[in-house]
């Protein structure tokens, strides 16, 4: 369950982030959102790498391909946690990036004034991410 909200939180903030860096909007507030959206993405991507690594095969494992996207994986991975626990780390960046979500959702517009962006655009985007981030 924790990866399919993973993999449904990060297409929803793909097109939160494409939509955001098209469009006009200007901001610190925006900024320092999307900022936090895709750092949380990243490291959500991480870790599913790595349960993906924890899960080949012993004979697959042992290739110079799979120990260099390991060690690689180990030195950008911000968590520090047991290797066998990979799903809790998960469970907690799906909660931050909803979150985050839900923030940029609730911010002012500044181009148009004073209609949060989930308001303006509500036929456009949000509606299906407003109901995922619901359930």
């Amino acid at each position: 369950k924790a990866i399919r909200q993973a993999i449904i939180l990060e297409i929803i903030s793909v097109s939160l982030t494409i939509y955001l860096t098209d469009s006009r909007i200007k901001g610190e507030s925006y900024l320092s959102h999307l900022k936090n959206l895709i750092f949380h993405n990243h490291q959500n991507y991480l870790i599913l790498c790595d349960y993906v690594l924890a899960k080949t095969p012993s004979e697959i494992s042992s290739r110079r391909s799979v120990t260099d996207l390991r060690s690689a994986i180990k030195m950008r991975s911000v968590r520090k946690g047991r290797r066998g626990d990979l799903l809790l780390p998960l469970r907690q960046n799906n909660e931050v990036v909803s979150n985050v979500i839900n923030n940029i959702c609730r911010l002012p517009n500044r181009k148009s004034g004073p209609k949060s962006l989930a308001r303006q655009n509500a036929n456009v985007l949000f509606p299906t991410c407003l109901l995922v981030l619901r359930k």
